[in-house]
């Protein structure tokens, strides 16, 4: 009875829900499916995505057992996030791409059929880490 008490006080404190979506956002990493040489075999297609291209085989070389994850937030939304990791996980870079052209700059630019085929790739990342928190969260302590 004392040990079940404790164990909700600690899933109900503020600190267990931080610590809880942290290590689902560090399994997120371990669970995404390695598509590196898909990822640059689908920018390769087209020159306007040379800058793109280069970005990602540049870390490819330099992270050999890294991984790129491609990140959608809405089915909606007319961007995608490239996430770049190490072979621990950590992020080392991001870059945001579109297929509209009257976005802001801060958004590398690509064609349509590039944009269609890296959003098929593309994983909505808090969709994912609810799923996995929720999986833990019993678990976690």
């Amino acid at each position: 009875m004392f040990l079940e008490k404790t164990i909700q006080e600690i899933q109900r404190s503020p600190g267990h829900e931080k610590e809880v979506e942290k290590i689902a956002r560090r399994r997120l990493f371990f669970d995404l499916p390695n598509r590196n040489k898909e990822i640059l075999a689908t920018v390769q297609n087209d020159h306007r995505n040379k800058k793109l291209q280069d970005s990602i085989q540049k870390h490819l070389e330099e992270y050999e057992r890294g991984k790129i994850g491609i990140e959608r937030k809405s089915d909606e939304e007319k961007a995608l996030y490239v996430h770049m990791y190490n072979e621990r996980g950590e992020e080392l870079d991001s870059l945001n791409i579109t297929s509209e052209r009257d976005s802001t700059m801060s958004f590398q630019e690509t064609d349509t059929e590039t944009f269609k085929k890296l959003h098929l790739l593309s994983i909505n990342y808090e969709e994912e880490v609810a799923k996995i928190a929720q999986d833990i969260s019993p678990k976690a302590i």
